[in-house]
Order: C-alpha cells, then sequence, then structure tokens
C-alpha cells in the first residue's frame, strides 16, 4: 500500500497506513476507497490524525446468515430502511448470491400458496 501511496503522490504516515488497514480487516478495495478520499480531500493523513478512522470500519457483526435473513424476511425489512438494506450487501457480497442461487427453486412465497388454495381451477 506504501508503493501505492508513493506511486500517486499520497503522502501517508505508515502507523496511519497500518491502522487503517487493520480498521477494514485487510480489505484491499476499502483501503483503496479510503486512500481515494484522502487523496481527493487532499487530507495528508498522519498518526495523530486517526480519530475519524471510527468512519471507514468494516461491519463484521453478522453473519451470513443473519444477512440473509435480514434480507429476505419480511419482518426484518420492515425494520430497516433502504439505505440499511444496501449496506447488507456489503457484509458477504460473494457468499449471498450462492445461498440465494442453491435456495431460489425450493421457496414458495405466501401469496403463490394462497393464490393456488384459493384459485378457480381448485375449488
Amino acid at each position: 500500500m506504501m508503493s501505492i501511496c508513493f506511486k500517486e503522490g499520497l503522502k501517508v504516515n505508515p502507523d496511519a497506513l497500518g491502522d487503517l488497514i487493520s480498521s477494514t480487516n485487510q480489505d484491499v478495495r476499502q483501503v483503496l476507497h479510503q486512500l481515494n478520499m484522502w487523496a481527493a480531500d487532499k487530507n495528508i493523513m498522519h498518526k495523530s490524525e486517526t480519530g475519524n478512522r471510527k468512519k471507514s470500519l468494516k461491519d463484521v457483526r453478522l453473519g451470513p446468515w443473519d444477512v440473509l435473513r435480514k434480507v429476505f424476511s419480511a419482518e426484518e425489512r420492515k425494520k430497516t430502511n433502504i439505505n440499511q438494506q444496501t449496506e447488507l450487501f456489503f457484509y458477504d457480497y460473494n457468499l449471498g448470491p450462492l445461498f440465494v442461487f442453491e435456495n431460489y427453486l425450493k421457496v414458495s412465497p405466501n401469496s403463490a400458496r394462497y393464490a393456488q388454495k384459493h384459485s378457480v381451477g381448485n375449488e
């Protein structure tokens, strides 16, 4: 990361960069994004200025099962706004689509079951 900062002309204290890397749980994309934000602000990051580091912390509180429950449960979706729902994508964006793919054909929504039960052909 220091070589990227050097090549881009961004002066970053090695300790501040180490703090950034550990605060993002070694997510290279998030580190590069944060460095891009610092470069756009012309803000040279020093060790004493890492107080804003909490803003760039990566969320690791939810596991894949918790995320899927929040995404696919109607009760859970009612409790969250659109920003919180879109943030769920970034928890584990590699695993989520696989869960959907594996279980998509097995799901029968309540409204579909209700419509099938009350259809004209079933009378």
